[in-house]
């Protein structure tokens, strides 16, 4: 039986992955050569 759903925990409930969302998105945007977000203060 193939699955018909993936659910993805981005908002921080399960884990604290925001440091890791935040380096791909920048990775992915600096492939696109759009500018990166600064690190948080």
């Amino acid at each position: 039986m193939k699955p018909k759903l993936a659910i993805f925990d981005l908002d921080g409930t399960l884990l604290d992955t925001i440091d890791d969302l935040k380096e791909a998105v920048n990775h992915a945007m600096s492939l696109r050569g759009f500018p990166t977000m600064a690190p948080a203060t």
